[in-house]
């Protein structure tokens, strides 16, 4: 019984150190050489920028849109005492993104492909490479470097990050419902200098809105243009 309870605690007492952190804080993990933030996941150049560009201009914004495909059998590196050690399965998470900001409007888009997975939580968390990423801008495509994109520990409250014109930019989410869950895709930005020092915190009261859509299994996406964003049900600021 004794070996039960300690195991709910320390549970409950990881799920609790991911998630409570202010996310436009200081962050105390370590800042790489580049001046992106260490998060433990690869932060990688852009492969192939190519890769993300299409052939015709006015669809898809652009882009060539790939289909995302399911990855099994996925092992993770470590597993949490007790824990079961099973393989999992993860779907590529691939995304459309609104962009606006210092005077530039555009649409992002980046793919991202799990790589492997940590089981040192609750569930297992998978790891994802980003392996190209792109915003469409005054009508030229630019590559973003340092893409990166966090799962959000077991309550997937993700996150989407890369470096332009000198700033890192990094999509999160402005309201959280019961448990601290999201409930919506990313719909705000926080900005940081090169060295990942705070500039703008767009997402304490949404006042950098943003809009996001994942790419579905078929290729096809909600419209981009359509913001239908409201606060989550239980966030404590409704």
């Amino acid at each position: 019984m004794r070996a039960v309870l300690f195991a709910l605690v320390s549970g409950l007492w990881l799920c609790a150190a991911c998630h409570d952190q202010d996310p436009a804080a200081p962050s105390t993990d370590t800042m790489s050489e580049t001046g992106t933030q260490d998060t433990g996941q690869q932060d990688t150049e852009t492969e192939d920028a190519s890769a993300c560009v299409g052939t015709d201009s006015d669809e898809n914004f652009g882009f060539e849109l790939r289909k995302p495909q399911m990855h099994t059998g996925i092992v993770c590196e470590a597993y949490s005492p007790g824990m079961p050690e099973i393989p999992i399965d993860q779907l590529d998470v691939d995304w459309l993104c609104s962009f606006s900001h210092n005077g530039k409007n555009g649409v992002v888009y980046a793919r991202a492909t799990p790589t492997g997975c940590n089981g040192l939580a609750m569930s297992p968390i998978p790891d994802f490479d980003v392996q190209c990423a792109v915003m469409k801008v005054d009508g030229e495509m630019a590559p973003l470097d340092k893409a990166n994109y966090d799962f959000g520990g077991g309550h997937n409250n993700d996150k989407l990050s890369f470096s332009f014109a000198g700033r890192i930019y990094e999509y999160f989410h402005s309201s959280f419902g019961w448990g601290f869950r999201k409930c919506q895709p990313m719909d705000c930005l926080i900005v940081r200098d090169s060295q990942g020092d705070l500039i703008e915190d767009g997402c304490a009261d949404r006042s950098l809105p943003v809009h996001c859509t994942q790419v579905e299994e078929d290729g096809s996406y909600d419209p981009l243009e359509i913001d239908d964003f409201a606060k989550c049900p239980g966030d404590s600021d409704s």
